[in-house]
């Protein structure tokens, strides 16, 4: 599923791992220009964030923005991400 709010993508990824216990990687698609998550296990589940939904998300007021700034624009950033989230333990 694409998503606009990163927040909300982020909600259904650890959602998806809490019921299912599916180990999560990244996956982001240069060609429709989103950053993405997908399970490792079928039926794969996908969450991409569009760039747009990505810089509207960093401008809220959210207390979370800082963390993501952080951790989203790199590839190691979102690995620690999705590691987090593997283990249980979520960094957002």
């Amino acid at each position: 599923m694409i998503y606009s709010n990163v927040f909300t993508m982020l909600d259904s990824m650890k959602a998806h791992h809490a019921q299912h216990g599916h180990r999560l990687r990244c996956s982001d698609d240069p060609m429709r220009r989103t950053l993405g998550f997908c399970t490792d296990v079928g039926p794969v589940e996908e969450w991409q964030l569009t760039i747009t939904g990505l810089k509207e998300s960093l401008i809220s007021g959210d207390p979370r923005v800082p963390l993501l700034r952080e951790l989203l624009p790199s590839t190691e950033g979102r690995q620690r991400l999705v590691d987090s989230i593997n283990q249980g333990y979520p960094l957002i």
